[in-house]
């Protein structure tokens, strides 16, 4: 198995046997992408840095004071204390004018950036590597992070096989936070009660986030950033008002627990028939998936998918196998947000009219696929394929940031790669 504890010292150890010297920034704790939360490894002298955007989804405006520290400190050639008064130094960048700051200092860049990211097609990273000049390097991080944090699983006992399974709940949904960009949860949650569902699932939801607290700022900040309907929006609010707390694992507690490197509750799970994974990107145009589309299938369960358009094809490019011989996925191709959430809506009201009997049954129909989906996660190819994904990108990466120093340092020799790097790459059948 993975340990992704150790993942960003893999990545430097990579550089140095490829013969660079480079300095690597990732963020600590897990989840955090302000540039004061960075932390690094490396060579003091370095020829290329590296910044590892990938424990989360890239918000371009959000943190353009992140890529503009990170930029900054490569163009000096060496990176500073995050101090405090760095940063009031670099929050200048969240409210002046970007574009005129940095192109100030774009010229004097001598640095090349690469930008390890988890997430293709993507307009929000396109609009970071054009106004930062970062090179490009994607690979799958999510995977690896899931396979550390559900590895124990394969010896729970509380997963019992499917023909020992008996469906109390057509479906179940994880929803903690549920402001800014995932107010959609919100709009899921209201469209279930207003279709009387929520009786038939296993539903974690809260009125108030537990991050962002009132949704109603969020629903206006959401809606001009992706030119959605307004009043759609305040109408769904009115709903929105009606509903119900929600609790799978905790009921007695005010605020939903956070459970991303669990399962979650196993009697909850194994008792639903299907699992309707809320991912946390919805609005945007980009492929990105997190350990929550892995949740259903180490639990060896169905799975619907609300998230951006086309991830549950990029889901598929993995080797995993869906449902499309059981139910429409024609949702994934749905371009609008909101139909989208109607048309999975519409097959979980579908699925409502099955006994728990007839779930049971279905759920044995699937055996196959959820066989495949669960000894696929747990087996070395799929850790291998990511590897393969990162290094194979890397070298991409690393080649375009090689040539853009020797454009301006032509006498500068790269030395001869080390001799282990030759048999490491074998296994992942990477051509060097």
């Amino acid at each position: 198995m993975y340990n992704i504890n150790s993942h960003y010292e893999f990545i430097l150890q990579y550089t140095a046997l490829k013969g660079i010297k480079s300095t690597l920034g990732y963020f600590f704790p897990f989840g955090s992408t302000q540039f004061t939360n960075i932390e690094f490894l490396g060579t003091k002298n370095y020829d290329i840095a590296l910044l590892c955007y990938d424990q989360e989804p890239i918000d371009f405006s959000y943190n353009k004071g992140t890529f503009s520290y990170f930029s900054d400190a490569s163009m000096v050639g060496e990176f500073i204390d995050t101090s405090t008064t760095k940063t009031q130094m670099y929050s200048k960048f969240l409210q002046t004018d970007f574009n005129v700051e940095y192109q100030k200092l774009a010229s004097y860049k001598n640095v090349p950036i690469i930008l390890l990211n988890t997430e293709k097609d993507s307009e929000e990273k396109n609009q970071v590597l054009k106004n930062f000049d970062y090179i490009d390097s994607y690979y799958f991080f999510h995977g690896l992070a899931a396979v550390d944090w559900f590895r124990g699983y394969q010896f729970c006992l509380d997963l019992l096989p499917l023909r020992q399974r008996k469906i109390k709940k057509t479906f179940i949904s994880y929803n903690r936070i549920i402001g800014n960009s995932r107010i959609y949860r919100a709009f899921f949650v209201s469209l279930l009660q207003q279709k009387n569902l929520l009786e038939f699932g296993n539903i974690s939801f809260s009125k108030t986030c537990p991050m962002h607290g009132a949704l109603f700022p969020s629903a206006q900040m959401i809606a001009n950033k992706y030119n959605l309907d307004n009043d759609y929006f305040t109408k769904s609010f009115q709903q929105i008002d009606q509903l119900p707390d929600l609790r799978i694992d905790s009921p007695i507690n005010d605020q939903i627990e956070n459970k991303s490197y669990t399962l979650g509750s196993i009697p909850k799970l194994i008792e639903s028939f299907v699992h309707v994974v809320t991912e946390t990107c919805f609005w945007d145009t980009k492929k990105h998936l997190t350990e929550k589309i892995f949740k259903p299938i180490v639990s060896k369960q169905p799975f619907l998918l609300l998230g951006c358009k086309d991830n549950l094809a990029y889901l598929r490019e993995y080797g995993f196998k869906t449902f499309s011989s059981w139910w429409s996925e024609d949702y994934d191709q749905c371009s609008d947000p909101f139909k989208r959430i109607e048309m999975v809506v519409r097959i979980l009201n579908d699925l409502s009219k099955l006994s728990n009997h007839q779930l049971e049954n279905l759920l044995l129909e699937m055996e196959d696929v959820l066989e495949h989906n669960y000894n696929l996660f747990y087996s070395k190819n799929f850790v291998d394929n990511i590897l393969k994904e990162l290094y194979t990108n890397l070298d991409s990466a690393i080649a375009q940031a090689q040539a853009r120093i020797s454009l301006k340092n032509p006498t500068l020799h790269y030395p001869c790669k080390d001799d282990r790097i030759e048999p490491f790459l074998s296994q992942f059948e990477i051509s060097t």
